[in-house]
């Protein structure tokens, strides 16, 4: 990504150049990442429904001239997962 005048990178207007992805994607950061364990394929978010943490460095060579941390909550506080089962009746099943 190249950086605007002041510096900064909107990564949902920013095209990303090279690495994992190319072109605009807000969140092309998140699902490019690939996992630092040999043990999993790709990056998978965390199952327990928790925060999710994630830390960015940027880096120019072996020096960090920058960093980030993003924050998020699969699901907002004080919401239940409820899991539903559904099985289509013949009445469903038959509609056009």
């Amino acid at each position: 990504m190249v950086a605007d005048d002041q510096g900064s990178i909107d990564t949902s207007k920013h095209p990303a150049l090279a690495g994992s992805y190319k072109g605009v994607s807000a969140s092309g950061l998140i699902w490019s990442m690939t996992p630092s364990s040999k043990k999993a394929a790709r990056y998978q978010a965390p199952r327990d429904f928790g925060i999710q943490v994630i830390d960015f460095h940027l880096m120019d060579g072996k020096v960090e001239i920058s960093s980030a941390r993003r924050e998020q909550a699969s699901i907002a506080e004080g919401v239940q997962r409820v899991i539903i089962h559904w099985r289509a009746s013949k009445s469903h099943a038959n509609r056009s």
